[in-house]
């Protein structure tokens, strides 16, 4: 039973991380293509937070933008996509 829960705790995870960037998108009213750090920062002040991309570094993973964007907006590192989701919509513009 214990494997099965890992099993499954692992599906959560990757469920989790494959969502992070369209849910965090449609949020932000951005389109899925040719998102910038410039776009998403300027679309997280039109919703009351300050910008959580650089937009001079060079291209890092996903997951370090993301980790940026939920603890700007959450004030965490491993803040769930629900819980950013839920922070954007309480200070929609």
């Amino acid at each position: 039973m214990n494997q099965m829960n890992d099993i499954l705790k692992a599906f959560d995870e990757a469920l989790e991380a494959s969502s992070r960037w369209p849910r965090l998108l449609k949020a932000l009213d951005l389109g899925p293509t040719n998102v910038t750090p410039h776009l998403v920062n300027e679309a997280l002040k039109r919703h009351g937070f300050a910008k959580a991309l650089d937009e001079g570094a060079a291209p890092g993973s996903s997951d370090d933008a993301w980790f940026a964007v939920a603890e700007r907006v959450v004030g965490r590192r491993d803040a769930s996509v629900d819980e950013v989701i839920a922070r954007l919509r309480v200070q929609r513009p």
